[in-house]
């Protein structure tokens, strides 16, 4: 048991399964764990889903069964943005021990963006817990050594699931997958999180089936995590995600016949990808999507192409490497995602490519530009 004071800190907005196991371990490990929800994220300045008395309650409740877990106010009493030095220096004042500052894995590249980080490296040590597609290799190892960071790494993995999901694990029924039952109870009351909530008619409309289903919420799960590592916007991601298959089970000539509308690139696609254009019109003209990155995430999903934004990429790769997913040679394209978005796309592509000439079926024209246009992309930056 290390006599230390474990901090953990975060907007729990809301508190999730992966905080759960977080403090739940780190009580196990030391003897006192300070649980600090912020006031005001200085990263999610726009968050107002719950308020910091309920936010503080819950934490309250989940933390009750860990004798060593407590729930600190100091953040949510103070006025204005939570800065962590600022709550280092509180305990450096009230508590004379070593200091060990627990992050995600996930965190080590945003730690330089940290107000004052020089003043938290010198007063703490990072007590770092390897998250899912953020390990704690050679790179980030790096980054903490030029910070001046002391740091340990936790003998315990993080769980998957951030607060960012969340509306997508209401969505598709999995609330108790993501967040304590207490949890749940308090957004089901209040309706929060419901943003995504419509896709579930759009699924019923165009007869989604079960199976599919779960390919896109785990395509949405793999999405959001690739759009924290490379900075893409987590909400605009998940939407794609959560439309790009929509429309499997019904073809161009059906939809036309009700009045979507279609160009004649959609009318003459090859049948495996038909879906993309289906899905595409689905989002625009049922779900209401306006957003061009957005609809050409969704059109380019099976195939790629010339410049694609982050955003797309994401969705692109999302779909090849959802944790369902057997295809051989995945679970290094998994492994090299978290590295290299680009290289682990031309790895999927050139896995594509192959798989089709092999069975002799043509390769789309925009697939072929997508592979020049990457390796032109990886050359410029070696």
């Amino acid at each position: 048991m290390n006599k230390g004071i474990a901090l953990f800190g975060g907007s729990f907005n809301p508190p999730t399964n992966a905080h759960l196991g977080i403090i739940r371990e780190a009580s196990r490990r030391f003897s006192r764990v300070v649980v600090m929800p912020a006031a005001i994220s200085p990263f999610k300045l726009d968050a107002k889903r719950i308020s910091v008395d309920d936010r503080l309650h819950l934490l309250e409740e989940i933390c009750r069964p860990f004798a060593a877990a407590e729930v600190s106010d100091y953040e949510i009493r103070q006025s204005g943005v939570s800065y962590t030095y600022k709550t280092v220096e509180y305990l450096r004042k009230t508590c004379q021990t070593d200091i060990y500052l627990i992050i995600g894995s996930d965190n080590i590249k945003r730690l330089g963006e940290w107000k004052c980080f020089d003043k938290i490296a010198s007063a703490v040590t990072f007590y770092i817990v390897p998250r899912p597609y953020f390990p704690l290799g050679e790179e980030e190892k790096s980054v903490l050594i030029k910070l001046g960071c002391k740091y340990e790494e936790a003998d315990f993995a993080g769980e998957t699931g951030s607060s960012t999901i969340v509306p997508l694990a209401r969505a598709f029924g999995k609330l108790a997958q993501v967040v304590p039952p207490r949890v749940e109870e308090y957004i089901v009351a209040r309706d929060l999180f419901s943003s995504l909530q419509y896709v579930r008619g759009i699924y019923d409309r165009f007869s989604v089936k079960p199976e599919r289903r779960e390919h896109i919420y785990r395509t949405a799960v793999a999405a959001a995590s690739l759009a924290s590592i490379y900075g893409a916007d987590s909400e605009k991601t998940i939407t794609a995600a959560v439309l790009h298959d929509v429309g499997k089970y019904v073809t161009v000539r059906e939809m036309e016949e009700k009045g979507f509308r279609f160009d004649d690139e959609a009318r003459h696609c090859p049948a495996p990808v038909e879906h993309c254009y289906t899905s595409e019109a689905i989002a625009r003209d049922v779900a209401g999507i306006d957003d061009p990155e957005v609809l050409r995430a969704i059109r380019l999903h099976t195939t790629g192409d010339r410049d694609m934004t982050t955003l797309q990429k994401i969705i692109f790769c999302a779909d090849y490497i959802e944790e369902g997913r057997t295809t051989p040679g995945v679970e290094k394209i998994r492994c090299d995602i978290v590295k290299n978005l680009d290289v682990a796309m031309l790895e999927i592509v050139e896995s594509t490519v192959g798989y089709l000439e092999k069975k002799g079926a043509a390769v789309d024209r925009r697939t072929v530009e997508c592979r020049k246009w990457l390796k032109e992309i990886i050359l410029k930056g070696e």
